[in-house]
């Protein structure tokens, strides 16, 4: 099968960007041929023409708002490229840029998968909804958001996120200690992680507070903040840092968190935002840490059974302060508490398995056309077409 995907960039701008990696990357050890499309390059420029047997840089896939119009003109090469490449499907990994996708598959007389992973509105849903021939959700939650918004509950299944464990193998002592040398951080003490996107949708106000106020702090523990604030909260972030209580380390965004996850004890999603997955979450219990998140959008559907005495009352920061404090201790109180949580995992949120939804919602929408292609048209008994 001959998949046709497209990307923002070549690099980890995001989770959207990683899992779209490595799906196409399990595609491709499956056999199927992959073409992909892309606006920027990036830092897994190698890995992605490791992957493809076509890689094509365009000017957008971008069709919103008022600037519709000059938008539609930007789309025409991608578009154009859809239709040369002839894929038999496009995998659109990028709700938002539904027009595209649209498009691309009606140019390229193919069928289209939408993968949602947001669950805010896309623009012209009610027009060019029809054109995906099957939708999957990230969550529970976004799929509910989706059939609320106009999406026919039958076109749109849940397939949440999954990561490659080897990919963020669990860590005990030894490696704790190697990675807190590495980033700098005391030996001893206890360590809680906050990594990724530093804004206010992500909590790390709330965060700041809850490490003020958390009983039981002690002076070697650290609060560790890392990641960037991204063009338009600069501010936030320099204002937080001087008003930060003692032991916070802020630290730059790096790709590899592995280390950043090993040096960890606890790790703290505080999130205002509705996250439509939360993939920090997998990430950081795949390595064998617990995890304190706020009980928004998809989150719940991760931290599942014990696993649910993370999930605090959104902006709580009592509430969020006194569940950090309960699980720092963790490895004295319930050593396999670790193990359990990289078991849960790798029991469900797997990569393979999302290779597996993808694939096959790829072959259903392949053999749905196939099959729509070869039922000769309905009839009236005068010989008009119905």
């Amino acid at each position: 099968m001959h998949v046709l995907v497209n990307v923002n960039a070549l690099g980890p701008v995001g989770g959207v960007e990683q899992s779209t990696l490595q799906v196409s990357r399990g595609l491709a050890e499956r056999g199927h041929q992959v073409s992909v499309l892309y606006r920027r390059g990036g830092e897994n420029a190698e890995e992605w023409r490791d992957v493809a047997t076509d890689l094509r840089q365009v000017s957008s896939f971008d069709c919103a708002g008022v600037r519709a119009p000059l938008d539609l003109l930007r789309l025409a090469p991608a578009v154009r490229a859809a239709a040369r490449w002839k894929p038999d499907a496009i995998w659109l990994n990028r709700a938002e840029q539904l027009v595209w996708g649209a498009a691309a598959s009606r140019a390229a007389g193919c069928p289209l998968v939408v993968h949602v992973r947001t669950h805010l509105p896309v623009p012209f849903l009610p027009v060019v909804g029809r054109a995906g021939d099957e939708y999957l959700a990230v969550s529970d939650f976004v799929r509910e958001r989706w059939i609320a918004s106009g999406l026919p509950a039958e076109r749109i299944t849940t397939l949440h996120n999954g990561i490659d464990p080897a990919a963020y193998p669990e860590g005990g002592l030894h490696e704790r200690a190697e990675a807190r040398a590495e980033l700098g951080l005391p030996a001893e003490g206890r360590v809680v992680l906050s990594y990724g996107r530093q804004d206010p949708a992500k909590g790390v106000d709330l965060l700041l507070e809850a490490w003020r106020t958390m009983p039981g702090r002690r002076p070697e523990d650290r609060l560790v903040l890392a990641g960037d604030p991204g063009p338009r909260h600069g501010g936030y972030v320099d204002a937080l840092k001087v008003s930060a209580p003692d032991g916070v380390v802020w630290l730059p965004s790096r790709a590899d968190v592995v280390p950043l996850l090993h040096a960890a004890d606890v790790v703290a999603l505080p999130a205002r935002w509705q996250e439509a997955f939360g993939r920090v979450v997998v990430e950081a219990m795949s390595t064998g840490r617990p995890v304190v998140a706020s009980a928004v959008g998809g989150v719940p559907e991760i931290l599942t059974g014990e696993h649910s005495a993370g999930l605090c009352a959104p902006g709580s920061v009592a509430d969020l302060a006194a569940r950090v404090a309960g699980l720092l201790d963790w490895r004295q109180e319930d050593p396999g508490l670790g193990a359990r949580a990289r078991r849960h995992v790798a029991d469900h949120f797997g990569l393979d398995r999302v290779v597996t939804g993808v694939e096959g919602a790829l072959q259903r929408a392949v053999a749905a056309r196939a099959t729509a292609a070869t039922v000769p048209a309905a009839v009236t008994s005068d010989g008009v077409p119905a």
